[in-house]
């Protein structure tokens, strides 16, 4: 372990003096461990040979310095990693504004949405520790790492060349606003009493410090302290808690709900008003929902007679900006087919909605809502009890967390090129491929005859240390490095090899 002084450079690399990379016993690409000593704070960088620095310091880019919390100038401890790289399968990334640019949070959300395939080529080389912190200037966001399976310890250093599963959400100050429609399944099994209801006082409490209007009232004092609700009532207060969390952000997001049996209905808040401005009086909202779910008749699941009608209010909402559908059912729905296809159609290609889905009960094709938030970059939840369907909509109200698709990372790991997987296995092992150079002059060494030869001081060099020097797979020499176009050549066989 050595202390040196941070000087900021504009590589991702850690820049150290020929003679550090010698008494640190490592080579050019070897993993350093950079530790902040106050705080313990810790990130990893590849390590690179630099004339210009001086053997007291070490040159580290503006992302690292920031993961790190310090500034140019602070002293650090630099240690080399022996240790294996944990391959982690499942991330979840934060994603916060690099500069205060006035674009808004869900315009960056929805733009990286888009381009996930790129983002993972962004990180996909990369080693990090939990601390790490990436700035992708071209989105002009700064993404974290929130957690990861495997989970990281502060010591360890992982890599995605693993990566089965990702997902990221937004983790800046700035508020992100989505509006939103809530899909409530009102059908004839809805009237179950089995929704179990233990541990929801504090919900109800604050709901009726919202809602004061006589018929929200009694319904609150005719639910709360019960054992068991039915399936219907559970989702209705669920779904006044969404409100609540909508208001109390008072940004003014746009909240519609579609209750669907055999035929749908949209809850009009106000004459031919199809949805609620959270930043607008609160007075009948709740009472407008529960009248108009108990004069409608329970009958089938036609989810995609509310998928239909819900177009319509779409078109009242600001195009290309972030929406979230969540679609709650307990039983099979009517025309899945049908439905698949018109996700396929009409909600997938758009990029903006995110379709989150919960499923009650046991009747539930946990594969088709699994399928349909999956495929929008939501996610399906199996909810247990009340109590846990309150929290959900909650977050849902709060969060706007996109699930990546697995197609992006298919097309990751398809479009990676030859050098990056070449470049990782490096890294795994720990021990980079390194460049035969001249001592005296740093020029790169060809190699013939069984011994290295340096073309610019014209003489043939001795007592060259052969570590970890590339070899020809075809006749097992060594390789000659020609560092002008940075290229490699067997004179054994006569052919340029790739590297």
């Amino acid at each position: 372990m050595v202390k040196l002084q941070i000087e900021k450079v504009s590589t991702r690399k850690a820049c150290l003096a020929p003679s550090l990379i010698k008494q640190l016993d490592i080579h050019e690409g070897d993993i350093l461990s950079i530790k902040e000593p106050s705080t313990g704070k810790k990130v990893v960088a590849l390590a690179t040979k630099n004339h210009e620095i001086p053997e007291s310091k070490v040159g580290i880019g503006g992302e690292l310095i920031k993961s790190l919390g310090v500034d140019e100038g602070f002293t650090i401890e630099l240690t080399p990693y022996r240790e294996g790289l944990v391959p982690v399968r499942e991330v979840e990334l934060g994603i916060q504004p690099a500069t205060s640019g006035g674009i808004r949070a869900e315009d960056r959300m929805l733009s990286i949405k888009k381009n996930e395939k790129e983002l993972l080529q962004f990180l996909g080389d990369r080693v990090f520790t939990i601390n790490s912190r990436f700035e992708w200037e071209k989105h002009d966001v700064i993404i974290t790492i929130e957690d990861t399976k495997p989970e990281l310890r502060i010591d360890d250093v992982a890599r995605f060349g693993e990566l089965e599963d990702f997902q990221y959400k937004w983790v800046g100050k700035e508020v992100k606003t989505f509006n939103g429609i809530l899909f409530i399944d009102i059908s004839g099994s809805m009237e179950r009493e089995d929704m179990r209801c233990k541990g929801i006082d504090w919900a109800i409490d604050r709901m009726k410090q919202e809602f004061t209007d006589p018929e929200a009232q009694d319904f609150f004092r005719e639910v709360q302290g019960k054992e068991n609700l039915s399936r219907l009532n559970g989702s209705l207060l669920a779904a006044l808690k969404y409100l609540v969390e909508k208001i109390g952000r008072g940004v003014g997001e746009k909240i519609a709900v579609i209750l669907y049996t055999t035929e749908s209905h949209i809850v009009e808040f106000g004459e031919g008003n199809k949805y609620f401005n959270s930043a607008q009086p609160t007075e009948r909202v709740a009472s407008k929902l529960l009248r108009e779910a108990k004069n409608i008749r329970h009958g089938r699941t036609n989810l995609l007679d509310g998928l239909k009608k819900a177009r319509k209010i779409n078109k009242e909402f600001p195009i290309n900006k972030m929406k979230m559908y969540v679609i709650l059912t307990d039983g099979q729905v009517d025309h899945e087919k049908d439905c698949l296809n018109f996700f396929e159609e009409h909600i997938y290609p758009r990029g903006d909605i995110i379709v989150n889905t919960l499923g009650l009960g046991n009747d539930i094709n946990e594969e088709f809502l699994s399928k349909v938030a999956r495929n929008s970059g939501g996610q399906y939840h199996h909810v247990e009890d009340l109590k846990e369907l309150v929290e959900k909509y909650s977050e849902y109200a709060m969060n706007l967390e996109i699930q990546g698709a697995k197609e992006s990372i298919q097309s990751w790991r398809e479009s990676r090129t030859q050098d990056q997987i070449i470049d990782e296995q490096m890294v795994e092992s720990n021990a980079s491929i390194n460049k035969p150079r001249c001592s005296s002059c740093g020029s790169g060494l060809s190699y013939y005859e069984e011994e290295w030869y340096c073309h610019k001081c014209e003489r043939y060099i001795r007592g060259v240390e052969e570590k970890n020097f590339p070899r020809c797979e075809g006749c097992g020499r060594y390789l000659s490095y020609f560092e002008d176009d940075d290229s490699w050549y067997c004179y054994e066989c006569e052919i340029y090899v790739e590297i």
